[in-house]
């Protein structure tokens, strides 16, 4: 197994942040949501919901992500942009 951490940027998509973000290979797409909710209330207050409600999008893939897949099995690698999407009805929230 690949214990090999990556380094990559997280494009808030709504909220006009970025965050980096290293992280294991084997961290699922699901996981990593969660991950990003908790940098994101830490770092702005603001509760972006359930993580299951996020979408992330590989600039690199050029797709989203499947949740249950580990960043390895899905090819991300360091220097990857995400863009994660919030969930329905936070767009609105945030404005």
């Amino acid at each position: 197994m690949n214990e090999e951490k990556i380094l990559l940027e997280i494009v808030c998509v709504g909220l006009g942040r970025s965050f980096d973000c290293v992280a294991p290979r084997r961290i699922t797409a699901k996981g990593l949501c969660g991950v990003c909710c908790t940098m994101i209330r830490e770092q702005t207050g603001i509760d972006v919901g359930d993580p299951d409600s996020l979408l992330l999008m590989s600039g690199a893939l050029r797709r989203g992500l499947v949740p249950e897949q580990t960043l390895d099995e899905q090819g991300l690698d360091s220097g990857d942009t995400l863009y994660m999407e919030l969930g329905p009805g936070m767009c609105c929230l945030l404005c």
